[in-house]
C-alpha cells in the first residue's frame, strides 16, 4: 500500500513540475516572470491551508529549481544542536493549472553534517518527551528526501482534491557510542470545497503515520563507554550502560495522527478576503524495545489550531494579516508490567497490567505577520514591510510519586523587515532585505512539591540539560539577517535565473546565554520557469 502511495505521489509531483502545461501570457508586459512561490502563498489562505481543494483557487504557473547551501555556528545552541552544521540542499517545486486541474508538487533531498553533537539520537526530535540519546559529543549525518504532492479537480461550484507527503529521513554519529536512526513519515489529506461569489467553504481529512528505529552500537576496545538514556519529559531519565558486544538494542517509535479541518472564506467585495480554519488533530506515539519485546509507553496528544488570513488587496498596495494559533496537551503514560515466563514458549516475555501518567504538558502558540507590498504591478513590489510576533507557553509536569516537578516557560519574538526592490531593466532586479527582532522570556526553571519528610530515591535527571534548554528558549536575544537576491529573466526561454545569499545573526543577552553568539549564512542558486 505504503509503495502505491508513494508511485501516486511521484507521478503527480513530477507532471506538475514538468512545466507541460502552458502559462498565460500578459497582453502587455509579461509579468509571468516576477512570479515567486512567496507571492504565489501570499495571494490566499487557501495555499497554506490543509486542504488541497484550495489549490484551485491559484491561477498562477510556476516551477522552480534550487541548490542551496546553509552554514551555522555559535554557542547560542540548544542542548541537542550541533556547534557547528553544514548543510546542502536541492529541491524542485511546482504550482500548475490546467483547466479545471491545479497541481502542486514538490521533490527535495537535504544532507545536514554537525561537529560536536550529543544527546541526538532520534531524527524527529521534539515531537515527543521520548527520546533516546548519550552525552559524548561527535560528528552526525542526517539525510532527508521528501515527495510531496497535490491535485484539484473541479465541478461546478465544487472542488475535490488531495495532498499527500512522504519522507525519509537517516541520521548517524561517527562515533561511540553510535547511533544509526532512520525514520518514515507519511500523510494523506483529502478534501472538498464549495465556491459561491461570497463565501467559499471546504472539509478535509488528515492521517498520519510515522515510524522511527534508533539503535546503539559501539566499536573496537572501547565497547563499554557509553550510556544510553531514556528521557522521559524535563529531562528525567533512565540509564543503561552500553554493553560489551558490539550490538546494543534498537528502540522503535510508532505513531499515528487522525484529524479534520473546516475552512471558511468571506469574499467582501473583489478586493477583500478573509479565510479562516479550525482543525483538530489526536496524535498517538508508542515506544517499543526489539531485543525484550518490551512496551515502555506511549503518548496522547490532542491540539486545536486556528488558522486566519485577511488579504485586501488595492490598486497600489496590498495587504496581508495572518495569526496561526494552537493549542493542546500531551499526555506521556508508562506501562505497569513484568517480565514472566510463559509456559507455552517456555520464553520470559513482558506482560502488561495497565498504565499510568508519568509526563503531561501544556501548549499554546501563537504566530502572527503582518505584510505590505508596495506594488509596481501585481506580482512586483518596490517595497514589502513584514512584521511579526511569536508567543510560546508550556506548563510541565513529571512525576515521581507522591513528588511533583513543575516547570513553566514562556517566550515571545518580535520581528520587523523591510525588502527594497531595484530594477536595473525589464530583464534584471535585485532584492534587498534587512530584517531585526528581539526575543524575550521568562518562567520556573524546575520547581518540586513532595509531603515533608519523603525522601525520593531514583530522582534521576540533567539538571545540565534542564538548565540549557531552559536558558536557551527563555533568554533575551537580538536577531539580524540581511540578504540579496538578484534575478535576471530571459523571455526567449521562459525562465528566470536568481542567486540568493543571506547572513544572520544572534547574541544571547540574559542568563547562561549572556554573551552566546550564533551566526550563518545561505546560498542559493535556481531557475523559475
Amino acid at each position: 500500500m505504503k509503495k502505491k502511495i508513494y508511485a501516486v505521489l511521484l507521478l503527480t509531483a513530477v507532471c506538475a513540475g514538468s512545466g507541460v502545461f502552458a502559462q498565460s501570457s500578459a497582453p502587455k508586459e509579461n509579468l509571468e516572470k516576477y512570479y515567486t512561490l512567496e507571492r504565489i502563498r501570499s495571494k490566499s489562505g487557501w495555499l497554506v491551508s490543509d486542504n488541497a481543494a484550495g489549490l484551485m483557487l491559484n491561477q498562477a504557473s510556476l516551477s522552480i529549481a534550487e541548490v542551496n547551501y546553509d552554514f551555522e555556528q555559535g554557542g547560542l545552541r540548544n542542548v541537542t544542536d550541533g556547534a557547528e552544521v553544514n548543510a546542502f540542499g536541492v529541491r524542485s517545486e511546482s504550482y500548475r493549472r490546467w483547466n479545471r486541474l491545479s497541481f502542486y508538487g514538490k521533490l527535495s533531498y537535504d544532507y545536514a553534517a554537525s561537529k560536536d553533537r550529543s544527546w541526538a539520537g532520534n531524527a524527529n526530535i521534539g515531537d515527543s518527551p521520548m527520546l533516546l540519546g548519550d552525552s559524548i559529543p561527535g560528528n552526525t549525518r542526517d539525510e532527508t528526501y521528501a515527495i510531496e504532492a497535490g491535485v484539484a479537480y473541479r465541478m461546478g461550484r465544487w472542488v475535490v482534491g488531495a495532498m499527500g507527503k512522504y519522507e525519509d529521513r537517516s541520521l548517524a554519529k561517527r562515533r561511540d557510542s553510535r547511533n544509526k536512526t532512520t525514520s518514515m513519515y507519511l500523510s494523506v489529506q483529502p478534501g472538498v470545497m464549495f465556491t459561491s461569489k461570497v463565501v467559499d467553504a471546504g472539509l478535509n481529512f488528515t492521517y498520519e503515520r510515522t515510524t522511527e528505529q534508533v539503535g546503539y552500537a559501539a566499536f573496537g576496545t572501547n565497547t563499554t563507554s557509553g550510556m544510553i538514556y531514556f528521557f522521559e519529559g524535563m529531562w528525567f531519565y533512565t540509564s543503561q550502560q552500553l554493553g560489551g558486544s558490539e550490538k546494543f538494542y534498537d528502540v522503535y517509535y510508532k505513531g499515528s495522527e487522525y484529524g479534520g479541518a473546516a475552512q471558511l472564506e468571506l469574499k467582501l467585495g473583489k478586493r477583500v478576503k478573509f479565510f479562516n480554519q479550525f482543525s483538530a488533530e489526536y496524535d498517538k506515539m508508542e515506544r517499543f524495545r526489539f531485543d525484550l519485546d518490551q512496551h515502555l509507553g506511549d503518548n496522547d496528544q490532542l491540539t486545536y489550531r486556528y488558522l486566519g488570513v485577511l488579504n485586501v488587496a488595492g490598486r497600489r498596495v496590498d495587504q496581508r494579516l495572518s495569526v496561526d494559533a494552537s493549542w493542546g496537551d500531551l499526555l506521556k503514560y508508562n506501562n505497569i508490567q513484568e517480565l514472566e515466563l510463559d509456559p507455552e514458549t517456555n520464553q520470559k516475555l513482558y506482560k502488561q497490567y495497565g498504565r499510568f501518567l508519568k509526563f503531561s504538558q501544556k501548549q499554546r502558540s501563537v504566530d502572527a505577520d503582518y505584510k505590505l507590498y508596495v506594488k509596481r504591478n501585481e506580482w512586483s513590489s518596490s517595497w514589502i514591510v513584514d512584521a511579526a510576533y511569536t508567543y510560546y507557553k508550556a506548563e510541565s509536569e513529571y512525576t515521581i510519586s507522591p513528588a511533583c516537578y513543575d516547570q513553566d516557560l514562556h517566550y515571545s519574538k518580535l520581528m520587523l523587515g523591510v525588502t527594497k526592490n531595484f530594477r536595473f531593466s525589464g530583464r534584471s532586479w535585485l532584492d534587498a532585505t534587512v530584517r531585526g527582532g528581539y526575543t524575550f522570556g521568562g518562567g520556573t526553571e524546575l520547581e518540586k512539591s513532595c509531603p515533608e519528610g519523603v525522601q525520593i530515591d531514583n530522582e534521576n535527571y540533567r539538571a545540565d540539560l534542564l538548565a540549557q534548554e531552559y536558558a536557551f528558549l527563555t533568554n533575551d536575544r537580538l536577531n539580524g539577517e540581511a540578504g540579496l537576491r538578484y534575478t535576471h529573466c530571459f523571455p526567449a526561454k521562459k525562465m528566470s535565473l536568481y542567486v540568493d545569499l543571506k547572513g544572520r545573526a544572534a547574541w544571547g543577552c540574559s542568563g547562561l546565554m549572556d554573551g552566546s553568539r550564533r551566526g550563518g549564512l545561505f546560498a542559493a542558486v535556481g531557475l523559475n520557469f
